[in-house]
């Protein structure tokens, strides 16, 4: 998979932090700290997209419309 390049501006104290756990081998470098935070970040942040959806959808409307769909997908039983 290819990478592509990108420009942050960070807090100093923030950054230094980061630069010690790459100086203790914790991290490979400052990038590498950088790719896991930010595939953490935006894993919660469609988390919690899904969750309002969900609660969204158990408060509102949707739901008989996911009856329906419910219904449509039954296994047959006898009296069908």
């Amino acid at each position: 998979m290819g990478r592509a390049k990108a420009v942050i501006s960070a807090d100093p104290a923030v950054l230094a932090a980061v630069e010690a756990y790459v100086r203790d081998g914790r991290y490979a470098s400052v990038s590498a700290f950088v790719r896991e935070a930010m595939t953490a970040q935006l894993a919660r942040v469609q988390r919690e997209r899904l969750v309002e959806q969900v609660a969204r959808y158990c408060e509102g409307s949707d739901q008989d419309e996911g009856d329906d769909l419910i219904a449509s997908q039954a296994l047959p039983t006898d009296d069908d």
